[in-house]
């Protein structure tokens, strides 16, 4: 009968974002600053504690060793929001300071915000393909309500046009670069493996003990020379800039002109559909 069938599962919810030029306009309208001219880095995981917190502790390391300090700055966010307000998980902290870092004793997570994270931000740093397709849909403006994981889709598959122009951002601002800003932060570990982009969780599935302990180590040894190599290249671009300005104007020339990133894209916004 149709009133036993259930479709909560495979029916689209709307979901409504406030676009990033909306948060410009609100910025200015309620005449705020210009702005920053120092260059904004988001690291980006599932839960905000661990792997990206651990990452902007790497990165702030990092940016001080090529003397970036004045011109780029980072912060760490979640896609979810089941950790917002806490701490750093103890795992992370460890990891740090084995390797000489320290996070902050003030850090607490907070939740990725699409509109104001993409007027703000020049690189979006992901971990994994999860949280690449959270950040992604989000910036889309939709979210998807099909159950489980939709496709992997790969840039080729779907002739480098499932990450070109696909998010409702880009459809409507055609110079925001919004998308492209989306990098894994693996790209830019030197030395890395082709096709290995990802930083996987070190605590799915962990409660604890030395697996949890030889998972986080494993991950921090990713994060870490990741973030040194983005601050490489980060430097390399700032060589010859006369500004923070002129750095930022420059980075967003070079990832637009990146080739796209895999990420589990929902039917809908596939090329074609």
């Amino acid at each position: 009968a149709a009133d036993d069938l259930d479709v909560t599962s495979t029916v689209i919810s709307p979901s409504f974002r406030s676009a990033p030029w909306n948060q410009e306009a609100k910025a200015t309208l309620a005449g705020e600053p210009e702005p920053s001219s120092q260059t904004l880095v988001l690291f980006v995981s599932e839960s905000g504690v661990c792997r990206s917190a651990l990452a902007a502790a790497a990165f702030q390391a990092a940016i001080q060793a090529v003397g970036l300090e004045d011109r780029v700055r980072c912060q760490a966010v979640a896609t979810q929001s089941f950790n917002v307000g806490e701490g750093p998980e103890r795992a992370a902290v460890t990891a740090a300071r084995a390797r000489g870092l320290e996070i902050p004793p003030d850090f607490a997570a907070r939740q990725f915000d699409p509109g104001a994270d993409m007027a703000r931000c020049d690189l979006v740093l992901v971990m994994d393909k999860f949280t690449a397709s959270d950040v992604l849909r989000e910036a889309s403006g939709l979210a998807v309500g099909f159950g489980g994981l939709t496709p992997w889709v790969s840039a080729d598959a779907e002739q480098g046009r499932a990450n070109t122009g696909i998010t409702v951002f880009d459809s409507i601002d055609t110079e925001g670069r919004y998308s492209t800003r989306v990098r894994y932060l693996r790209q830019f570990q030197p030395d890395s493996p082709e096709g290995m982009t990802e930083i996987e969780d070190p605590l799915y599935g962990n409660t604890g003990g030395a697996g949890e302990a030889a998972a986080m180590s494993a991950a921090a040894s990713l994060i870490v020379p990741s973030c040194q190599g983005l601050a490489a290249f980060l430097a390399d671009l700032n060589a010859g800039c006369e500004d923070g300005a002129a750095l930022k104007a420059r980075l967003a020339e070079t990832v637009d002109g990146m080739q796209g990133i895999d990420w589990l894209v929902p039917p809908l916004l596939r090329a074609g559909t």
